[in-house]
């Protein structure tokens, strides 16, 4: 009994909510100290990195991908995901099984992103002439920004714009090893295998390929909590300390509840009966049948303008007047939607009343008296009064 009565609190921590929200600020803080030396990677927030969490073809394989570090930092994320996933979703299972298959396939063919393996060394480019047809027809579109990526280049443009930036940065390089002396064999920089000097001892491309994968993998399971979490930074970003402290109190005794009261609540919750079609109150149950009276939501209002639309209650009728359906109906009848058309609801009425008010108004600018003075200016009278008062009609 005391085993299966655990507490929420208990499972999860506290910035986890009961499997809610991610709690990584741990791996946050060892991603910005990786990129401490990079002014664009090594500064970016919180709730960038959780944009950021399962995307690493941008990482240089050689500076970051290769340092024990790095190898260290992806497989605690992913320890941290499989363990999350299977206290926060025990009964979901994850198709990790299709995944690895697509991988080794393409890590087969070397077309794994991120980690090509069958591009050509840039010699080899130069000796046998590739062009730019050549380059996308091999790599396409996404393969050349890619590789561009990698070289630090701008990657954006119409493919074929790609393949030539990529050619002359290819055939400028060689230029410039050629001028210092040190003609050599050159190494493509997208290839996963670095000079073996320039990388850690141990070092396994595949294992570190395929653990990327496996962490996309479980953040596009969980995309739903990452995008709770998420918008819970960003709340969290609005708010004052003193709401701050009301909402972890709140979490608090969230997790004090037990999960057997818990599912209790739920048995309890089942559909109630609502065989008079009253309407839900704020607590999703149907309101009390005097209340239904007191409101006069029994009472059915129709309005021709809005097209006969029905409207239950006199609250409901009043309030719609000024809502869009009405005002859209008014509109199309040419007539403005003034106080005076309130209560109005045929389209024949509106169109009387309307017109009576039109006349009238004709009729008021008709009877208005008009005098002249004695520079030959006409006035009204009450203005004509007022410059004879005054001495200067």
């Amino acid at each position: 009994d005391l085993q299966r009565k655990v507490k929420a609190n208990m499972i999860f921590s506290g910035e986890e909510c009961a499997g809610r929200f991610l709690d990584v600020h741990n791996y946050y803080n060892r991603y910005i100290n990786m990129f401490a030396k990079d002014s664009k990677m090594g500064e970016i927030g919180y709730l960038e990195y959780l944009d950021r969490m399962g995307l690493f073809m941008s990482i240089d394989i050689t500076k970051v991908k290769a340092k024990p570090d790095y190898q260290s930092y992806i497989s605690d994320l992913l320890n941290y995901l499989q363990n999350f996933h299977r206290r926060a979703q025990p009964l979901v299972e994850v198709n990790i099984e299709t995944a690895l298959k697509q991988f080794n396939e393409q890590w087969s063919k070397g077309t794994v992103p991120g980690w090509r393996t069958k591009f050509p060394e840039d010699d080899a480019i130069i000796r046998i002439g590739y062009t730019a047809e050549k380059f996308l027809e091999t790599l396409g579109g996404e393969g050349l920004k890619m590789e561009l990526l990698y070289r630090g280049l701008k990657c954006g443009g119409r493919p074929i714009d790609r393949a030539n930036r990529l050619i002359k940065c290819i055939k400028n390089k060689r230029e410039l090893k050629v001028e210092q002396g040190k003609e050599t064999e050159l190494q493509s920089m997208s290839s996963p295998y670095p000079p073996k000097d320039r990388l850690a001892k141990g070092f396994n491309s595949k294992l570190i390929a395929k653990t990327e994968v496996l962490i996309q993998v479980y953040v596009e399971h969980l995309g739903e909590i990452v995008d709770a979490t998420k918008a819970r930074v960003i709340k969290k970003q609005t708010q004052s300390y003193e709401e701050l402290e009301q909402e972890i109190a709140a979490e608090e005794a969230l997790g004090e509840v037990d999960l057997d009261a818990l599912d209790e609540e739920d048995d309890d919750e089942q559909i109630l009966s609502n065989p008079l079609n009253l309407p839900l109150g704020w607590d999703g149950k149907p309101i009390p049948f005097w209340l239904y009276k007191l409101h006069g939501l029994g009472v059915e209002f129709k309005c021709e303008i809005c097209g006969n639309y029905s409207y239950w209650g006199r609250r409901s009728f009043d309030r719609h007047f000024q809502e869009w359906r009405h005002a859209h109906g008014m509109r199309m009848l040419k007539i403005p939607n003034t106080k005076h058309f309130h209560d109005i609801v045929k389209i024949d009425d509106a169109l009387a009343l309307h017109k009576k008010l039109n006349s009238r108004l004709e009729n008021e600018f008709d009877t208005v008296e008009e005098f002249e003075t004695a520079s030959g200016m006409k006035v009204d009278r009450k203005t004509f009064e007022d410059l004879k008062r005054q001495g200067l009609e």
